[in-house]
C-alpha cells in the first residue's frame, strides 16, 4: 500500500496526501522526501547516509504543528 501511494506521488500532481499520511504511519513529509530523493539519485550523487539523512527528515517532520492545516501532511502535498 505505501509503494502504490508513494508511485502515485512520484508521478504526477494529483496524489492522495492523507493516503500517504495513513499508510506511512503518519510520516507523509519524511516519507515521500526521502523516496523523491532516492528517485532522483540524489542519496548517492552526495553521498548521504540514509540512517542520518532518515532521522533528519524525520526531525523537520516533527516540527510540524498537530493542526487541519499547516501540518507534516500539508507539507508532503506541497512537496
Amino acid at each position: 500500500m505505501l509503494n502504490i501511494a508513494l508511485s502515485r506521488a512520484e508521478e504526477g500532481w494529483s496524489f492522495d496526501a492523507f493516503e500517504l499520511s495513513e499508510v506511512s504511519g503518519g510520516r507523509p513529509l519524511s516519507t515521500l522526501a526521502f523516496a523523491l530523493l532516492r528517485r532522483m539519485h540524489l542519496i548517492q550523487h552526495f553521498q548521504l547516509r540514509e540512517g542520518r539523512l532518515a532521522r533528519f527528515l524525520c526531525a523537520i517532520e516533527d516540527g510540524y504543528p498537530n493542526n487541519p492545516y499547516h501540518c507534516r501532511t500539508h507539507a508532503a502535498d506541497v512537496l
